[in-house]
């Protein structure tokens, strides 16, 4: 019986060395034709397709990690994106505000300026046309014609009347602006 193992031994370390010296040539492909035979196996069989769905469920986990990376990023992006652009519009709301207020302060001003120059109308209305020329006459150009257009007509005419003939044409061609 032993001398049977001892044969069944060596006819196996001959096949086996046959084969490797056929794989080592290239002559036959030792690897393959074994893993399909074994394949077929049954209890083989589960291990390999439950190996090839473990491949299979690995490359999907890494395909959607990957896609879920990539969303990451691109939020991360769009949340940087919508912090720059809200301190954008923090900055112009501010801006705005300001403006408003530099308005609101300029029309105050404006107001105050036709005031005093409403009040200078008066009082020009109230002088002799021969004593207002002069003195308005002296004034800027921009003041002197809105103190004339505030002026009645007849009373403006008369201190026109009563300028220089140059700076009462000057006068006459602002007014007709």
């Amino acid at each position: 019986m032993k001398k049977l193992y001892l044969a069944i031994v060596i006819l196996i370390i001959i096949v086996v060395a046959v084969g490797f010296g056929l794989q080592t040539f290239g002559i036959l492909d030792l690897k393959t034709l074994v893993f399909n035979k074994v394949k077929r196996m049954p209890v083989v069989k589960d291990v390999v397709a439950s190996q090839e769905i473990q491949k299979g469920l690995k490359d999907k986990l890494s395909k959607k990690e990957s896609a879920i990376n990539k969303l990451k990023n691109q939020k991360e992006d769009l949340q940087a994106k919508f912090e720059r652009r809200e301190e954008e519009l923090k900055v112009r709301s501010q801006k705005i505000e300001d403006l408003k207020k530099e308005l609101t302060k300029l029309k105050s001003q404006k107001k105050k300026q036709e005031n005093r120059v409403k009040q200078l109308a008066g009082i020009y209305e109230a002088m002799e046309a021969r004593k207002a020329a002069p003195v308005i006459a002296e004034l800027d150009d921009d003041l002197a014609v809105q103190i004339l257009v505030r002026l009645d007509s007849v009373k403006a005419g008369e201190i026109l009347s009563q300028l220089d003939p140059k700076k009462s044409a000057e006068y006459t061609k602002i007014l007709s602006k």
